[in-house]
């Protein structure tokens, strides 16, 4: 009797049996192989922000003044290069901007090119940005930006109050709402890449 049932195959129930711990483990391995990818959206996203972040602090210790348009007046020197978020939208923001900033000390200071270079979070993420205060994160504005000083000489934020501000990249997809990739920078200048973080503002 037991030769004739395996040389007949398996029975029905046995192959249902089969079939379904062969998805159920293919759907495992696909939940986390898409989540590994997912991840890297993130942490690719908060590594290109850190290398922004870089670029505008050796424009500006280098006082790299490319402006070609002659947007900046003969008696404006260069105080600075800047990486500011979006502020359309108070809460996050898909992209943030990295420009130069010349000026005579008084008035208004002009930026520079007209045009400022735009860098796009992917789809997957989002940019929101927080200042620390007296010990405490807080969006006063929506549009905390950190001014680096020409000749390395600190940061200017936003507000001379604040102490640092931290750029935190957030994965918006549901496998993805809790990677945090966050970037911080200090009144000194000092840029701080804390990675992938399970919070945020700590």
């Amino acid at each position: 009797m037991k030769f004739n049932r395996l040389r007949n195959g398996f029975t029905m129930v046995e192959l249902v049996i089969s079939t379904a711990i062969l998805m159920s483990i293919a759907g495992f391995g696909t939940a986390s192989y898409l989540g590994f990818n997912e991840r890297q959206i993130v942490e690719q996203a908060g590594k290109n922000l850190k290398n922004d972040l870089r670029l505008a602090q050796q424009n500006a210790i280098n006082a790299i003044k490319n402006d070609e348009e002659g947007l900046c007046a003969a008696n404006q020197s260069l105080q600075g290069w800047c990486v500011s978020p979006d502020n359309n939208n108070v809460n996050s923001s898909q992209k943030y901007f990295i420009y130069g900033v010349c000026g005579d000390g008084s008035g208004i200071p002009v930026s520079f090119p007209s045009d400022a270079i735009k860098r796009t979070i992917p789809r997957g993420a989002q940019l929101v940005v927080r200042a620390k205060e007296g010990g405490v994160w807080k969006m006063a504005n929506g549009i905390e930006r950190a001014r680096f000083n020409t000749f390395g000489q600190g940061v200017q934020l936003q507000n001379p109050s604040y102490s640092e501000i931290a750029y935190c990249v957030q994965g918006t997809l549901p496998t993805l709402q809790n990677v945090r990739y966050q970037v911080r920078v200090t009144q000194t200048g000092e840029l701080i890449d804390d990675g992938i973080v399970q919070n945020c503002f700590q």
